[in-house]
């Protein structure tokens, strides 16, 4: 049994190893610019990352924010408080949830959308809250 659990995740990380060098290579020519457009909005990121899903969790303007991207669509979630987002089940948050691509396709975005689609969302955020006094 522990021979074929062996023999299956080293096929897997076989079969793997090219979305994982494509993933590197993008983000080796276009993480940098979406890590500086991040900055100069003041996006704090505690946790950026993974495949089915990506995931990010941080901060802005003393807002928390939770990003999610699995399946066929995404989610930003932005909320006042310092919990983190599996600790806060009563928080009053924001959210903004769109469609991405098809079945998997979400769960596999590239880290440097994940944060341009977060800056899209700290920007509306402001926009929507700027009239609010």
């Amino acid at each position: 049994m522990i021979e074929d659990t062996k023999k299956f995740f080293d096929h897997l990380g076989t079969i793997l190893a090219p979305v994982f060098e494509e993933q590197r290579a993008v983000w080796e020519h276009e993480g940098p610019a979406a890590e500086a457009r991040a900055a100069a909005l003041g996006i704090v990121f505690d946790d950026l990352g993974g495949n089915c899903p990506v995931q990010a969790e941080g901060s802005f303007d003393q807002q928390r924010f939770y990003f999610r991207a699995r399946g066929s669509h995404w989610q930003f979630h932005a909320w006042t408080g310092d919990a983190c987002y599996m600790d806060a089940p009563n928080r009053n948050e924001w959210v903004i949830e769109r469609e991405y691509g098809v079945a998997l396709d979400a769960g596999w975005m590239h880290v440097h959308e994940a944060i341009y689609f977060i800056c899209e969302c700290v920007e509306e955020y402001r926009a929507s809250h700027s009239n609010k006094g």
